[in-house]
C-alpha cells in the first residue's frame, strides 16, 4: 500500500487526545455539564467523553502509524536497531522535561491539593493527589520514573503514562511481524497478525490487542480501499461499534472498549466523508499536539483548573464547572502547542537524530 501520511490519522488522535482530557477533567474535578456519577451512569454522555475508549483508540491508531512508518523503510538489520531505539526515545524525551516540571511544582507546593479536596468534600472530585503518587522525594527516584516512563512507570494519574507501556512494547511486536511477514502473501499475513493479536491479549494483556490489530488493519488497508463494499462496511461496523458500546458492557474490560474502537476505525477508513471531516486543519493541528495534550493536561488540571474551582467568583456550578472547563481546555491547547514545538519536534528530533548518528559510527567502527 501507500506509505504517505494519512491525515485523518492525526485527527483521530486529536478528537482522542481531547477525549481523554475531558474525561480526566471530569474525573479530577467531580464536575462538567453534569455531576461524574450522573455523567458515568448515562451511556451517551459517557460515551463522547469516555477516556477508556478513547485509551483504545489511541493503542490501536498508534499500532497502525508504526505499520506506516516501518512500511518505508526496507528490512535491514541498521533499520531494525534504528526502530527499536527510536520508539523508546520518541516516548522517553518528551516525558523527562514534563515530568520534571511537575517535580518543581510539586517542590514550589503547586500540586497540593487538600485545599481543593477541602472545598469539594471530594463529593465531587476524586483525589489526584496523595502523598504516594509521583513522590520524588530523591532525586534517584524522578531520574527513574523518567528512564523507566515508556514502560508505564507509577506515576499517579498526574501523568498517566500507564498504557504506554503497551504502545512501546507492542511495537516492537509489530516490528518481529513486519520482519516475519515480509514478502508473505496477505492472507498469509493476515492469519499469522490473526494469531498474534489473539496470543498477546491472551498471554499478555488485552491492550496488546488493539496495537497489534492496528498491524492488521494496516495490513487489510488497500483492500478495504478498493473495495466496492467500502460503505457497506462502513454501516455495518457502525453498528457493530454502537452495539459493543452500549449493549454489551459487561464484556471482560477493557474489551468492549477495544473491540469498539476496532470497529470504528474500520467506519472511518472505509468512509471517505469521514475521512474528509478529520483530514480538516483543526482536527490535524489537534493531531499534531495530541502526545502533548496527553502529557500536560493532568498537572494542569490538577494545579490550575483546582486554582480556578476555588477562586472565580461564580457560585453557580454547573455554570462555574464550564467556565473552568473551556479556560483549562484554551490552556492545555496552548502548552501542548509550544511543547510540541520546542519539546517534541525541536529537541526529541535532535536528541534521537544524534543518538542514531552515534550508534552508526560505532557499527561502522567495529565493522
Amino acid at each position: 500500500m501507500e506509505t504517505k501520511r494519512i491525515y485523518y490519522i492525526d485527527g483521530l488522535k486529536g478528537l482522542a487526545a481531547l477525549s481523554v482530557f475531558s474525561w480526566h477533567f471530569t474525573l479530577s474535578t467531580g464536575h462538567i455539564y453534569m455531576p461524574m456519577n450522573e455523567l458515568c451512569n448515562n451511556p451517551i454522555t459517557k460515551f463522547l467523553i469516555d477516556g477508556g475508549l478513547a485509551v483504545c483508540m489511541f493503542i490501536l491508531l498508534s499500532g497502525f502509524s508504526n505499520s506506516l512508518s516501518m512500511a518505508k523503510k526496507p528490512i535491514t538489520i541498521s533499520n531494525t536497531k534504528d526502530t527499536i531505539v527510536k520508539r523508546y526515545l520518541r516516548i522517553a524525551v518528551p516525558i523527562a522535561p514534563i515530568l520534571i516540571i511537575i517535580f518543581l511544582m510539586r517542590c514550589l507546593g503547586l500540586m497540593q491539593n487538600y485545599e481543593f479536596a477541602e472545598w469539594a468534600s471530594w463529593e465531587r472530585a476524586t483525589d489526584c493527589y496523595n502523598a504516594s503518587t509521583m513522590n520524588y522525594s530523591l532525586p534517584f527516584r524522578l531520574l527513574k520514573a523518567i528512564l523507566v516512563s515508556p514502560l508505564g512507570d507509577t506515576t499517579g494519574v498526574e501523568l498517566p503514562t500507564w498504557m504506554l507501556r503497551y504502545i512501546l512494547l507492542g511495537s516492537y511486536i509489530i516490528l518481529m511481524l513486519h520482519i516475519l511477514t515480509h514478502d508473505m502473501k496477505a492472507k498469509t499475513e493476515i492469519g499469522i497478525s490473526v494469531f498474534v493479536m489473539f496470543l498477546g491479549g491472551y498471554m499478555l494483556n488485552l491492550y496488546y490487542i488493539p496495537m497489534i490489530a492496528g498491524f492488521l488493519l494496516f495490513t487489510l488497508y488497500p483492500f478495504m480501499q478498493k473495495s466496492k463494499y467500502k460503505y457497506i462496511i462502513s454501516i455495518v461496523s457502525f453498528a457493530l461499534a454502537i452495539a459493543f458500546y452500549f449493549f454489551f458492557p459487561r464484556l471482560k474490560f477493557p474489551l468492549n472498549g477495544i473491540l469498539t474502537a476496532i470497529f470504528l476505525f474500520i467506519t472511518i477508513i472505509t468512509n471517505p466523508y469521514l475521512q474528509k471531516l478529520l483530514s480538516l486543519g483543526l482536527f490535524k493541528e489537534l493531531g499534531r499536539i495530541s502526545f502533548m495534550i496527553y502529557l500536560v493536561h493532568m498537572p494542569i488540571i490538577c494545579s490550575f483548573s483546582h486554582f480556578l474551582f476555588m477562586h472565580l467568583p461564580i457560585k453557580n456550578i454547573d455554570v462555574l464547572s464550564l467556565v473552568v472547563f473551556i479556560i483549562t481546555t484554551i490552556v492545555v491547547i496552548v502548552v501542548a502547542y509550544f511543547a510540541t514545538v520546542w519539546i517534541e519536534e525541536k529537541w526529541s528530533k535532535r536528541i534521537i537524530n544524534i543518538s542514531l548518528k552515534r550508534i552508526h559510527q560505532r557499527n561502522e567502527t567495529n565493522s
